[in-house]
């Protein structure tokens, strides 16, 4: 996997207050990379860096290969994105903004940009006058702008801002695509735990000013999960089912719901595969199963919590 974004020891001070010290992280093509934290942690001031709205301290951020610093145009013109709220001319309509826009960027035709219009779902409202758009619909607007002249790199700063669910989930949807279909590499920063379980492929948790851990989603949840798995299991004869698992299997736990439903705990040291032994025993012994689904009581948002309370424990 290609590189996108790297940022190596960056540092910045407001006076002599430190706001960010040493971010060290790679975000690469073809994945939606999720940038969270509290408020005042540096996320904000960290995408400003890296847009080049905010100067280097010390430290290097490179755009698909472009140093900021050294090569800013190369670099500004990999990129497209939104932080804080899309600035437009409010006296103008949508079209004629991003026809505005067009004209500072070479190479984007009326067919591109009703391209854009059509993938933010803009279509039916493009010729009013921006005056008259919500604040989901300037997001929209805004997202369309930054995708004009085909991004390597997307940067949105609260993208949610003001969209409804079904707005939210279909940027989810559009974000999701321009990762995995056309390789680009989109960089969200949001307080919205639960959609950014949903739309992430990796996030980056910073805390004070420094990374405390990028990984995975599903990493993250994991690691923090504890020590054990349980299952919930809709079968014939629950209770018969159950007494003969824990008979045969002395180190499970659990307890019977009511006639059909019961739920069992076990190590997860006993591995991924365990399951599938009791499930055999289950069906050789002539139970019938209807269903076997995981309890899952981890979200990202408890992890994030976790992480970020205050003399909490950090996930190293």
């Amino acid at each position: 996997m290609n590189a996108a974004i790297e940022i190596r020891g960056l540092n910045k001070y407001f006076g002599k207050r430190q706001v960010l010290n040493n971010v060290t992280m790679t975000l690469n093509e073809g994945e939606v990379f999720g940038f969270l934290g509290p408020n005042g942690a540096g996320k904000t001031t960290t995408i400003k860096m890296i847009v080049g709205l905010l100067a280097i301290d010390s430290g290097t951020i490179t755009v698909c290969g472009h140093d900021v610093e050294k090569d800013f145009v190369g670099a500004m013109e990999c990129m497209g994105g939104i932080v804080e709220n899309p600035e437009t001319y409010k006296y103008m309509t949508g079209l004629q903004n991003l026809r505005q826009y067009a004209r500072m960027r070479k190479g984007i035709t009326q067919e591109r940009i009703m391209e854009v219009v059509e993938l933010v779902g803009l279509s039916n409202r493009i010729n009013e006058k921006v005056s008259k758009y919500s604040l989901g619909m300037k997001q929209r607007l805004g997202l369309a702008q930054a995708l004009l002249h085909h991004p390597k790199v997307l940067i949105l700063d609260e993208p949610t801002n003001g969209l409804d669910p079904a707005g939210i989930k279909s940027l989810r949807d559009i974000l999701k695509k321009l990762a995995h279909q056309e390789g680009v590499c989109v960089l969200v920063s949001s307080h919205m735990m639960s959609e950014m379980e949903l739309m992430c492929d990796r996030v980056g948790i910073i805390m004070k000013g420094s990374i405390v851990d990028v990984k995975t989603i599903d990493e993250l949840v994991a690691q923090s999960r504890g020590t054990t798995l349980t299952f919930h299991y809709h079968v014939e004869k629950a209770a018969e089912a159950f007494e003969a698992l824990k008979e045969q299997f002395t180190e499970l736990t659990g307890h019977v719901m009511d006639d059909t439903h019961f739920e069992l705990t076990y190590s997860s040291e006993l591995g991924d595969t365990y399951i599938g032994r009791l499930n055999h025993f289950l069906f050789s012994d002539n139970f019938t199963i209807y269903t076997v689904l995981p309890v899952t009581n981890r979200h990202l948002e408890d992890v994030f919590l976790e992480i970020t309370a205050e003399g909490g424990e950090q996930i190293a």
